[in-house]
């Protein structure tokens, strides 16, 4: 199987929520070009998913090394990194997503998680009203903007 048959049958395997065929598809095309960023890129969503959260922090970073104006991986890894307690790692990783993305309400949203989890509401609620003003429809910054401001009444 040709590599780019590879990944899009790991691709179709991985929405279906077959995890370990689309592994070991993304394995067989890492194991033939290791620096593969398409594959360790879904190879990390798939150990986030399975709750493999050091090694979907090793595949991110990898692509971070490899692809540093990757956005969607920094912010992939700032989550990581928050869901294993470094907040000011994660930190470092959402502001360059921010950064490489201003525009995009996910990349604005998700630096206001890590910055709540650093005690800095102001700079949470900041991120938050930047990403209501891209875009004012969109439910969870409105939520988490309401949140924290309940929280910062009290």
């Amino acid at each position: 199987m040709n590599r780019q048959k590879a990944l899009d049958t790991a691709a179709r395997r991985q929405n279906a929520g077959d995890f370990l065929a689309a592994q070991e598809l993304y394995r067989q095309v890492l194991a033939a070009a290791a620096d593969n960023v398409q594959a360790l890129s879904n190879m990390g969503s798939v150990h986030q998913m399975n709750g493999e959260l050091e090694a979907a922090a090793a595949c991110f970073r990898h692509v971070v090394a490899l692809a540093p104006e990757a956005a969607e991986v920094h912010s992939r890894l700032g989550v990581v990194l928050l869901q294993l307690g470094d907040a000011a790692k994660a930190s470092h990783h959402l502001e360059a997503a921010v950064a490489l993305k201003p525009d995009d309400v996910a990349a604005l949203n998700n630096p206001a998680n890590a910055l709540a989890a650093l005690n800095d509401r102001d700079g949470a609620i900041a991120c938050l009203r930047r990403a209501i003003a891209t875009r004012p429809t969109a439910v969870e910054p409105l939520e988490k903007l309401a949140w924290l401001l309940i929280e910062s009444s009290r």
